[in-house]
């Protein structure tokens, strides 16, 4: 699955392993991505940048519908963090993700056929959980916005990105790009 990520006690034992953790990330072309704000890690695949072999780990893109519940959420995020709300504390109801995407800039539109909206959300929902996004709690309708919504959304992450421990691609020497 996607978009996993490491947090409290585990993210302190890969703190405390940070070279083995990277080793094993490097072997499988990934590169360790750490949010020091939220205090989460996740693995990301190395980008041709870093490499110049390319990467046989890939990650999915989001779909359009994703991307934009993904956007959706940040701001619900944003609003916490606003706030000072701990991460635990930042719930979302069902209701309040289909008052999201079906109205105003929603990518659901107003639509009669309030059983296939629910199943669209419903649907959307699920695959949030399963990247990572959104966590279940007791109630079936609410959810616990994860550390990954603003972390894995955010232009100018705070995190510090280790790169593969990989031979350096030589600089080009000449041409307009030279370095």
């Amino acid at each position: 699955k996607r978009e996993r990520y490491i947090d409290g006690s585990l993210y302190d034992l890969a703190c405390e392993n940070r070279e083995v953790v990277e080793r094993s990330l490097n072997n499988d072309m990934l590169r360790l991505v750490d949010n020091t704000k939220y205090r989460i890690m996740y693995a990301s695949p190395v980008t041709d940048s870093e490499t110049c072999i390319r990467s046989l780990k890939t990650r999915m893109s989001l779909t359009r519908e994703e991307a934009a519940t993904l956007a959706a959420l940040r701001i619900k995020a944003l609003e916490y963090e606003n706030q000072n709300a701990e991460p635990c504390d930042w719930l979302i109801s069902f209701d309040d993700i289909r008052a999201l995407l079906a109205t105003g800039a929603g990518f659901l539109p107003a639509s009669n056929d309030e059983e296939g909206t629910a199943k669209k959300i419903t649907s959307i929902i699920s695959r949030m959980r399963t990247y990572g996004y959104l966590a279940p709690i007791e109630d079936d309708d609410m959810y616990v916005l994860t550390p990954l919504v603003p972390s894995g959304s955010d232009p100018k992450p705070r995190t510090r990105t280790h790169p593969p421990t990989a031979a350096p691609t030589p600089a080009r020497t000449t041409g307009p790009w030279k370095t």
